[in-house]
C-alpha cells in the first residue's frame, strides 16, 4: 500500500512547479534593449527600453539609486521583459537634485500614459 504524501512533500512539489514555470517565463525571448536620447527635467538622459517577443501585459519604470547608473537594472528589466512588460531605465537628470529626479521620473510616466508608442512598438535595435 503506498505510504501518503506529506504536507510538505506536497508543497515541495507545488514550489518546484512554480519555478519550473517562472523559469521557462524567463526562457522568451529578449531583444537587447534600446537606448534612446529623451529630455527629462530639461536634460538630455539616456533611457534603455527592454522589450520581448510575448504579448504585451504593460510597462514598468526601474530607477537606480545611488549607483548612478541605469545598466545595474539590466537584469531585472530583462526578467520584466520577458513576462511581456515594457521596462524603461532612465539615467537620472542630476546627481543630488532629488526634486528635479522625481520630476524627470514623472515626465517619462506621463510620456507612457500619453502613448508612449515609441517605447512599445519601435522594433528592437532600429
Amino acid at each position: 500500500m503506498p505510504r501518503p504524501q506529506r504536507p510538505l512533500t506536497r508543497v515541495a512539489r507545488a514550489a518546484l512547479a512554480f519555478l519550473a514555470t517562472l523559469l521557462a517565463s524567463f526562457t522568451a525571448a529578449v531583444d537587447a534593449q534600446t537606448t534612446m536620447a529623451v529630455t527629462l527635467a530639461g536634460r538630455s538622459v539616456a533611457v534603455d527600453v527592454y522589450r520581448s517577443d510575448v504579448p504585451l501585459r504593460g510597462a514598468a519604470v526601474l530607477s537606480h539609486g545611488f549607483t548612478r547608473s541605469r545598466t545595474t537594472l539590466g537584469g531585472h528589466a530583462a526578467a520584466l521583459a520577458a513576462a511581456g512588460i515594457v521596462a524603461l531605465t532612465p539615467d537620472m537628470p542630476t546627481t543630488f537634485d532629488f526634486k528635479h529626479n522625481a520630476q524627470g521620473l514623472a515626465e517619462l510616466v506621463g510620456m507612457l500614459r500619453a502613448g508612449g508608442k515609441q517605447y512599445v512598438t519601435e522594433p528592437v535595435g532600429k
